[in-house]
């Protein structure tokens, strides 16, 4: 079943040909850093972004496939926090699209962890679930521990 709708579609996590025109993807024009989309046309592929240009975040480069609207949002919360983990089967062809200039530079992906107490609430770790998935696909190795959280 279409995670947005509920309509038989041919696979686990594939949207329905009636959502399919609702979800907004992310193309170019869009910030060089962090992948925001801009509203205008830009003669520079590496364009920043204003935010980006005053205070420069600590990574290189961010992608996103999709724009966070109603639609996107039931589809992500179901997968963040509904047990829907066969949304990932939907995300994939979005992410490597979306991220094929980061994914082709890339040697290994790392999740970003979860904080112990989220960990414990939703059982899984979402990034680490797209990391593996994503890893197998495109034939680079994951590494799952790699980063530590560090709260204050």
């Amino acid at each position: 079943r279409c995670p947005l709708s509920g309509d038989v579609v041919d696979a686990p996590g594939m949207v329905s040909p009636a959502m399919w025109p609702k979800l907004s993807f992310i193309a170019a024009p869009y910030c060089g850093c962090c992948g925001f989309p801009f509203e205008f046309s830009t003669d520079s592929s590496g364009a920043l972004c204003g935010a980006c240009l005053k205070q420069p975040p600590v990574y290189r480069h961010a992608r996103a496939a999709l724009v966070y609207d109603d639609t996107s949002r039931d589809l992500i919360l179901g997968f963040k926090h509904g047990d829907q983990m066969h949304n990932v089967r939907a995300f994939l062809p979005w992410l490597k699209q979306a991220g094929r200039d980061v994914i082709d530079d890339a040697d290994i992906l790392i999740p970003v962890p979860l904080h112990r107490w989220r960990i414990l609430k939703r059982r899984y770790n979402q990034s680490a679930i797209i990391a593996q998935h994503l890893a197998r696909d495109i034939g680079r190795p994951v590494l799952l521990d790699v980063l530590l959280l560090i709260s204050g």
